[in-house]
């Protein structure tokens, strides 16, 4: 989970976990009050070293059977240095 420290990303989070799922949370903070099993990593996201580092850590957890984007940026400007819309990293499943 990109953003799952705050706004739209911790309420989907916190809906993640309810139904079971197990959470890592990728963000530039951990929240004030984060939520219980979730395991909060601070991770710039714009950052794709930083990212497939906490992927692979992630993944020695528990498979990574899906992400939630929840990452965002004031004011809609694009900080990854490619147009909006096309993905940062490209990853395949095994």
């Amino acid at each position: 989970m990109t953003g799952g420290a705050s706004g739209i990303g911790a309420a989907c989070v916190e809906s993640l976990v309810a139904r079971g799922d197990t959470v890592t949370s990728f963000d530039l903070s951990i929240p004030r009050d984060p939520v219980a099993m979730v395991r909060y990593e601070t991770v710039d996201v714009t950052n794709a070293a930083a990212v497939a580092t906490a992927v692979a850590s992630a993944s020695d957890r528990s498979p990574v059977l899906g992400l939630v984007n929840s990452a965002g940026t004031r004011g809609g400007a694009s900080r990854f240095g490619q147009p909006r819309g096309r993905p940062v990293i490209d990853g395949t499943r095994s």
